[in-house]
């Protein structure tokens, strides 16, 4: 093991106390429990929504290509 990775467990071991949860996922106030609930559910479910959402479009986009091809004109690439 190198310094610095026993530096680091060193480190861990010695403040896991600090690294305690947060105060609001055991709070006995039901709106703030049901508020970081919700902060939780939505915070996990927007990156799926957002690739979701991306694969979606990426889908449509190919089938409209395939329906209308883009006819490929080389004429400015032409030399006189």
């Amino acid at each position: 093991m190198n310094k610095f990775s026993t530096f680091v467990y060193t480190f861990f071991l010695t403040f896991v106390q600090t690294a305690n949860a947060c105060p609001v996922c055991f709070d006995a106030n039901e709106k703030s429990r049901l508020a970081y609930y919700l902060t939780t559910a939505f915070l996990s479910l927007f990156p799926l929504a957002m690739i979701g959402c991306l694969v979606w479009w990426l889908k449509k986009y190919s089938e409209v290509s395939e329906t209308y091809p883009v006819k490929q004109d080389h004429s400015m690439y032409e030399t006189k």
